[in-house]
């Protein structure tokens, strides 16, 4: 097949444009040309910002995938916290309860220490009481003492004479001294009767006056010439009576108690 060629000459663009069917004139070709080149430029440099776009929005999915997983860890750190507080809370209460518990304790051991402090007390009060009334006891036989002393020796008691009644009426020194004109010998027998009535009471007198002055209760019972107490004796011989024996006045065994008395 043959190839015929044909030459055109020197074709513009502009000729090609009107020989397809363009009417404007030259000057406007140009100037629409021109505007084509423009928008070129502008769609190659839209088309470069929307690729760096591309890479931002590329890079800030990434950054965002990598913020998520942070704010999962963070949720995870959160919720193990939480736990801890929670566990940490539960100990505390425990500690709390257990202090209150122990408060309660030491507070029942208190109660139970002053009670035990307040019946050591009643008791050691009581005994006092016990030691001052036989004192008093002491005090009113030694004062009893003194009188029959003076009622054996002078036929009164407390400066009064005494009455038919008494044990020393006409048995006293004074009223055997009276008697001297019945009988000399008599007289003499009765002076010397009531010269040692009268020492004897007097002697009488100042031992119970010294034994009131020096009385001391023996709760030992291993004290000599002291009164003993009262409640250890007498518990004393519940217990030798416990076991079948009877105790003198002396504090020695006397006789033994047959069974079942």
């Amino acid at each position: 097949m043959a190839v015929i060629s044909k030459d055109l000459g020197a074709v513009t663009a502009y000729a090609a444009a009107v020989n397809r069917g363009y009417t404007g004139t030259r000057e406007e070709f140009e100037i629409l040309m021109a505007s084509y080149a423009y928008v070129g430029e502008q769609a190659a440099e839209s088309a470069t910002n929307a690729g760096q776009s591309a890479q931002s929005a590329s890079q800030s999915a990434t950054d965002a995938e990598t913020a998520k997983g942070t704010a999962q860890q963070a949720a995870t750190d959160a919720e193990t916290a939480q736990a801890s507080a929670q566990s940490y809370a539960q100990s505390a209460q425990q500690s709390a309860q257990s202090a209150s518990q122990s408060a309660q304790s030491a507070e029942s051991a208190k109660n139970t220490a002053v009670n035990a402090v307040d019946g050591f007390a009643a008791g050691a009060q009581q005994a006092l009481d016990s030691v001052n009334q036989a004192g008093v006891n002491w005090k009113s036989l030694a004062q009893a003492k003194a009188l029959d002393s003076e009622a054996y020796a002078l036929g009164t008691r407390d400066g009064e004479d005494v009455g038919s009644s008494d044990p020393a009426y006409h048995n006293n020194a004074k009223y055997y001294a009276q008697q001297g004109s019945a009988s000399a010998q008599t007289a003499t027998e009765a002076a010397q009767t009531a010269t040692r009535k009268a020492s004897e009471a007097q002697a009488s007198a100042e031992a119970a006056a010294e034994s009131a002055r020096t009385l001391t209760i023996d709760r030992t019972l291993t004290q000599a010439g002291q009164a003993a107490d009262a409640a250890v004796t007498g518990e004393i011989t519940r217990a030798f009576t416990a076991l079948g024996l009877r105790v003198g006045d002396d504090g020695k065994i006397i006789q033994r108690l047959p069974a079942g008395e």
